[in-house]
C-alpha cells in the first residue's frame, strides 16, 4: 500500500505556462482524502513554491533547493544543509574563469553571478546553479562540470537539460524524503515519487514507485517502471488516481 505521493513541480505537476491544471489539483484533493500524504519536492528556493501552496489552499511539507531545506510546512522549517565554505569558494573561482551564467542560492536570498561580491564569506550556501543561454555555450558547460566533479564533493544534477545543479554532498531529494518518511513511520517503498530530470532521478529510484512524466529526459525515463502523460495532460493526476484505485483494492 502506497502512504506518500512526492511531485516535483517544473516539468511535472506544472503545466508549460507554470500553472497547476484543475485536474492536477482536484487530484491532489482526493489524495489527501484518501489518507495519502502530499509533498513537494522541488529544485526550487521557498519562495518559489509558496504561491502554489496558497493556489492548493494546503499546507503541506516541501522539499525545497533538491532538499538542502526540509519543510514540515512552509512556515516550518525542518532541517537545512549548508554547502562547506571552502567549495562555496572553489566553485566560485571556476565560475569566475567561465562564462556560462550562475545564481546561488543562500538562506539570505538568491544571487547572480553579478552580485557576489562581499558575500561568499557571510552567507550561508544551500545550491549552485549554472545555466546556458546557448548551444555554443553547451561545450563549456561539459568542461565546468568536469573540473567540479574532480573536486569530488557537489551532489551534480539538473533540472533542464541546459544547467547543472550543485548541492553539498549527501543532499538529494531522495535523502530529503526519507527524512519526512522517517517522522511519519513510512518506509520508502509505501512512497511514489513523480518527475521528470535528472534532480528527481534518486527519488525516483528509492521510492517504492517511480514514474516519470513523457516530457522527462531519456535518461529518467529508463530509470523507471512507469511513465505517465506529460506535465500538459495532467500525467499527475493521472499517477494520483492509479494510486488511489490500487490501494482501495487493497482494503477490498
Amino acid at each position: 500500500m502506497y502512504k506518500l505521493i512526492a511531485i516535483d513541480l517544473d516539468g511535472t505537476l506544472l503545466n508549460t505556462n507554470k500553472e497547476i491544471s484543475i485536474e492536477n489539483y482536484t487530484a491532489i484533493n482526493a489524495a489527501l482524502r484518501a489518507g495519502l500524504k502530499i509533498v513537494l519536492a522541488t529544485g526550487r528556493e521557498i519562495e518559489k513554491v509558496a504561491p502554489y501552496l496558497e493556489y492548493l489552499a494546503l499546507d503541506l511539507p516541501i522539499v525545497t533547493l533538491n532538499g538542502a531545506e526540509i519543510w514540515t510546512n512552509s512556515s516550518t522549517l525542518y532541517k537545512r544543509s549548508l554547502i562547506d565554505l571552502d567549495m562555496v569558494k572553489e566553485v566560485y573561482s571556476l565560475a569566475k574563469s567561465h562564462s556560462i551564467p550562475y545564481w546561488g542560492f543562500a538562506v539570505e536570498g538568491t544571487f547572480h553571478k553579478f552580485s557576489f561580491e562581499g558575500k561568499l564569506e557571510h552567507f550561508g550556501w544551500l545550491k549552485f546553479l549554472f545555466q546556458t543561454e546557448s548551444n555554443e555555450q553547451m561545450n563549456e558547460l561539459v568542461v565546468l562540470t568536469k573540473k567540479i566533479r574532480a573536486l569530488n564533493y557537489f551532489e551534480i544534477t539538473n533540472s533542464h537539460l541546459n544547467n547543472i545543479e550543485l548541492n553539498s554532498q549527501g543532499v538529494s531529494k531522495a535523502a530529503a524524503i526519507q527524512e519526512l518518511c522517517d517522522l511519519h513511520n513510512i518506509c520508502m517503498k509505501e512512497v511514489v515519487a513523480i518527475g521528470d530530470s535528472i534532480n528527481d532521478i534518486s527519488l525516483l529510484k528509492s521510492a517504492g514507485l517511480g514514474v516519470a512524466m513523457l516530457n522527462a529526459q531519456e535518461l529518467v525515463k529508463k530509470e523507471v517502471s512507469m511513465v505517465t502523460s506529460s506535465n500538459n495532460d495532467n500525467g499527475v493526476a493521472e499517477v494520483i488516481e492509479f494510486i488511489i484505485e490500487k490501494n482501495k483494492k487493497l482494503y477490498s
